[in-house]
């Protein structure tokens, strides 16, 4: 899935890169079929054992994101570390959906939910870069002024918002 999502980034971050996308969404996915359908049953003598049971309907109905008020903390906690910047770069959603979804879909692995342990290494990876396109695209289709007042509401009320969320919501 990262694969996926990776390769969907960067069709459109650079028209250049089309071709690494490709290679990018393909090589993945050629592995991961080996892998579930070949390499993993040949050692472990039976079926992949961790393949979701039903993905249709994850894709169907995406409450499963927000269908729990740790999930919902942890996506306002997230959003809200990278001051919601990643809302404002479209070519990150599928990235940020597939790592949400790995996370959320399993409806019995609390653990993962949270903020916790190493789940969300990879989503501050994605919405760290993500914010930066975000900057680099509004900086270009904005004037100073306007610049410079976003950036000193983020500096002054997004530490003022996470101490208070990270306080009163747990």
């Amino acid at each position: 899935m990262v694969s996926a999502g990776l390769a969907i980034f960067i069709w459109f971050v650079n028209k250049k890169w089309r071709k690494i996308s490709l290679i990018t969404l393909v090589i993945p996915l050629l592995w991961g079929w080996l892998s579930i359908k070949i390499i993993i049953p040949y050692f472990a003598g039976d079926l992949y054992q961790y393949a979701p049971t039903d993905l249709g309907s994850m894709l169907r109905d995406l409450t499963f994101l927000i269908d729990h008020p740790i999930k919902r903390k942890t996506l306002f906690d997230s959003f809200l570390s990278f001051g919601f910047l990643p809302l404002l770069f479209p070519p990150a959603y599928p990235l940020i959906l597939q790592d949400l979804s790995v996370r959320f879909f399993p409806q019995f692995s609390y653990l993962r939910w949270g903020m916790s342990i190493h789940y969300s290494v990879q989503l501050a990876g994605i919405m760290g870069v993500s914010s930066i396109y975000a900057c680099l695209r509004f900086g270009k289709k904005s004037s100073t002024i306007l610049r410079n007042c976003v950036g000193y509401c983020c500096i002054i009320y997004a530490p003022v918002l996470f101490t208070w969320t990270t306080s009163t919501c747990i």
